[in-house]
């Protein structure tokens, strides 16, 4: 009963935000090259809908 209890309070806690609205979690891993800055980026979409999403890329100057 008590590991039952628990296990709701925790996925309300955790997922309160994930409920209200998506969210894009962005991670990048960079290092400098002759002035510039060369790496990766990955973004991740938390959404609790069910569907297709488009992204658009950001173009490149």
């Amino acid at each position: 009963m008590i590991a039952c209890i628990t296990s709701v309070l925790t996925f309300t806690v955790g997922a309160k935000d994930r409920l209200a609205q998506p969210q894009l979690n962005q991670l990048g891993i960079y290092h400098s090259k002759d002035g510039q800055l060369v790496g990766l980026q990955s973004d991740v979409l938390l959404s609790n809908k069910v569907g297709l999403c488009t992204v658009f890329p950001k173009k490149m100057r």
